[in-house]
């Protein structure tokens, strides 16, 4: 697949340059499929997650990738996406096993990227020979019909922004079973139903919302970026839950099949009131602390899989002066 660069504003092009330099240092400035360093979201811009649709693939598939992130202003964003053919990991710090394995896919003012396989676009089954020669820690050659892993890189920022870009890197698993076009998927990414809230106030009801927004960010048009991509395509309730400030908030995730073994990110857009801001197992149950103020607030979870599954969720909350100094036991 030859790279693609389109027009670009100055300004776009100048933030272009430098994020295309990063793509010459190592790979992951935040490990693949890992939990991100601490951060907040009143820290700025956050990316989220990556989602791959569909999570696993066929070396024929077309995978549409979906950058979801996080800033408070709908500013000029870009988005740098690029491929690494072979790495050996978090072993090498998702390095490209050897610098020509790593290419531009495109370069664009997108946080969203289908990437075709096959060979009319990556072209992967035909590279393979390039990099056979390569040997995993087990002294292996690279096999599709075994599973073979590309890293794809996606460099983003805020122009402007002193602490410079993000540099996200999601891991795609390809496996040649024999199956062709319109074969079931290999692999699904989590699917969020609903979530209950309970407030740890005395006698407080708990708030159980079903999802009403979009459960597939393919089935909706894109059209912006950032926070307008979470108020688009991110699943949420619709409904506003209304709870009393400064109470601790627990939160069970609803899926529509349970993880083996979930990883699951909650976040605030205020302050860091998730305590821990991960948890793992098979469901998805975390805790916030709510701020000690009215008026309105969002959280956020996320939940990975084993098999690079990625879903994310936002709930709206109301905060009302705490009506009792009493809370559950």
């Amino acid at each position: 697949m030859s790279p693609h660069t389109p027009a670009a504003p100055p300004r776009a092009r100048r933030l272009r340059a430098a994020l295309s330099a990063a793509l010459s240092a190592p790979l992951c400035a935040l490990s693949c499929d890992a939990p991100l360093p601490p951060a907040t979201l009143a820290d700025g811009y956050r990316v989220l997650g990556i989602s791959a649709a569909p999570p696993v693939a066929r070396p024929h598939d077309k995978v549409t990738f979906t950058l979801y992130d996080h800033h408070p202003a709908g500013v000029e964003m870009l988005y740098v996406w690029s491929v690494c053919l072979y790495s050996y990991g978090a072993a090498a710090g998702f390095e490209c096993a050897q610098p020509d394995l790593q290419e531009l896919v495109v370069s664009e003012a997108s946080p969203r990227l289908t990437l075709d396989l096959g060979p009319e676009g990556l072209n992967l089954k035909g590279k393979l020979p390039t990099f056979s020669t390569l040997r995993d820690v087990d002294g292996r050659a690279p096999s599709l019909e075994r599973g073979h892993d590309i890293y794809i890189v996606v460099a983003s920022g805020l122009p402007g922004d002193s602490r410079g870009e993000v540099r996200t890197v999601k891991r795609l698993r390809v496996i040649d079973d024999g199956q062709g076009p319109g074969a079931p998927p290999l692999g699904e990414n989590p699917l969020l139903e609903g979530w209950t809230l309970q407030p740890s106030t005395f006698a407080a009801a708990p708030c159980a919302r079903d999802i009403t927004g979009p459960l597939d960010p393919r089935a909706a048009g894109f059209l912006e970026v950032g926070r307008a991509l979470l108020d688009a395509e991110v699943s949420g309730a619709g409904e506003v839950c209304v709870v009393e400030a400064g109470a601790t908030l627990d939160v069970s995730l609803r899926l529509a099949a349970p993880l083996k073994e979930g990883l699951y990110e909650w976040l605030s857009d205020e302050g860091s009131y998730a305590a821990p801001q991960w948890t793992t197992g098979a469901e998805g149950r975390g805790r916030f602390r709510l701020p000690n103020r009215s008026g309105p607030l969002d959280v956020y979870f996320t939940a990975r899989d084993e098999a690079g599954g990625f879903a994310v969720g936002r709930q709206s909350l109301f905060l009302i002066p705490n009506q009792t100094t009493t809370e559950r036991r």
